[in-house]
């Protein structure tokens, strides 16, 4: 669901921004020359600031909603956690991250 989210995101606002949703999208315009420097540094700035406010927000929204975990060093909730599966190799989920990279950029 959430590859497929990304995917419908970059695809809705494209036309409009160019699809530089992150970093690492812009990073690599900026490797083939399709973003100048001063740009490419603009845009990554702005998600860097935008993606620490989210986050501020998330948290304060979802911070009374702990979950109790038997690990010390568990996350006090697992809200946008990113793992891979213990059925999934991780060769296999290398190779997904990277198909989907290729698509998206």
């Amino acid at each position: 669901a959430f590859g497929t989210a990304i995917a419908v995101l970059v695809y809705t606002v494209a036309p409009i921004s160019g699809g530089h949703l992150n970093p690492a999208v812009t990073s690599s315009l900026w490797l083939i020359g399709e973003v100048d420097t001063l740009t490419a540094l603009s845009y990554i700035m702005t998600q860097f600031i935008a993606a620490a406010t989210g986050v501020a927000i998330v948290w304060g929204c979802m911070a009374n909603d702990t979950v109790s975990t038997a690990q010390d060093d568990a996350p006090p909730f697992l809200l946008g956690s990113n793992f891979v599966r213990p059925d999934v190799h991780l060769g296999s989920a290398f190779l997904i991250e990277a198909m989907g990279t290729f698509l998206l950029v």
